[in-house]
């Protein structure tokens, strides 16, 4: 993908000289030498999954390297262990990373972490989905009582297949939810040791594309957690002590990132050409895996992380109530 987004980074560069020129704040005096030769490295632990996306792109792109930071990628099964090693110093900052370990944590009391991005849901991305084998003879929500139904591992997902199902008027005992690895469904759902999926991309579009499954309800979340307006699922984090004592490398990092963003909304089917490196989507259906939303830091959505504190504090997930605002990155030098 080397320089395909040529002119897509000459604007974005032009568009951030601009911001600095007008932003108050703005340190408009000249770095010295060691300033501008020093190269400062940052590991980022990821899951492969597709909304690891804006980070990869920050690499592959060469966004972070403009600004004289190389980025490091490690590699963790979920969330909890990518959490845990952000929090143990292992790494500087995350990818995507569910939001219940973030916001237990939190509720906690348990620091040292900001949110620099938000994974934001909403119906008209259909990037999670309850779905079915193509023959099946469930329809409707309402069909899958009395049936298995396989969702991701840990408590959110769970919680929310339950918020789901009840208010759908289907009784939570009255199906057996057990919980599945992403690798394992598909062939279960063929196998037929669990009739339905509680699913996120690349999923969805793996099974559709090879024929075999087929979508009972598109983006519940949103439709049925959010109540139709957007709502926050996961988000990415930069280690507090480690901004804080390199301000600048912290506030080049999450700049580049959001730089990858508009690289992403400009010319998505090139950016998906990235997939293969780092999930198992194959090349050939890239383009057609759906991508979130994503709220930054400088318009981020309180109200859909707020909404989902309250939904998981209902459900038992989370115990304390958050001020969200705290949770939040900010800038180190106000360069943005």
């Amino acid at each position: 993908m080397k320089n395909r987004f040529r002119m897509g980074l000459a604007v974005a560069f032009l568009a951030m000289a601009g911001v600095c020129l007008v932003t108050t704040g703005c340190d408009r005096g000249k770095p010295n030498n060691s300033e501008q030769s020093a190269q400062t490295t940052v590991t980022v632990g990821y899951l492969p999954v597709s909304t690891t996306l804006p980070n990869w792109l920050a690499k592959s792109e060469g966004l972070a390297a403009k600004s004289s930071l190389e980025i490091e990628f490690k590699r963790y099964a979920n969330s909890n262990l990518l959490l845990m090693a952000l929090l143990n110093g292992e790494i500087q900052a995350t990818s995507v990373c569910a939001d219940e370990p973030i916001l237990a944590a939190a509720s906690k009391e348990k620091e040292g972490f900001e949110i620099y991005l938000q994974e934001v849901l909403t119906e008209d991305r259909a990037f999670d989905a309850i779905i079915t084998k193509k023959d099946s003879s469930i329809q409707t929500l309402a069909d899958l009582e009395g049936k298995t139904v396989a969702c991701f591992p840990g408590s959110q997902l769970k919680a929310y297949l339950k918020i789901i199902l009840r208010k759908e008027g289907v009784k939570p005992d009255a199906v057996k939810i057990v919980q599945l690895p992403p690798p394992n469904m598909l062939p279960s759902l063929q196998g037929g040791t669990i009739d339905a999926c509680f699913a996120l991309e690349p999923l969805i579009t793996i099974g559709e594309t090879k024929g075999l499954t087929r979508v009972v309800a598109a983006s519940p979340i949103a439709k049925y957690i959010g109540e139709g307006k957007p709502i926050c699922a996961a988000s990415y984090l930069i280690s507090s002590k480690w901004a804080d004592e390199q301000p600048k490398a912290a506030d080049a990092f999450v700049r580049s990132v959001y730089m990858a963003l508009d690289l992403i909304e400009s010319d998505y089917a090139k950016a998906a050409e990235l997939y293969p490196e780092f999930t198992p989507i194959p090349a050939e259906i890239a383009p057609q895996i759906v991508i979130t939303r994503f709220a930054t830091i400088n318009n981020p959505d309180i109200a859909g992380l707020e909404k989902e504190v309250a939904v998981l504090r209902e459900a038992g997930v989370i115990s304390e109530a958050l001020d969200v605002q705290e949770l939040l990155f900010h800038w180190r030098r106000k360069t943005y």
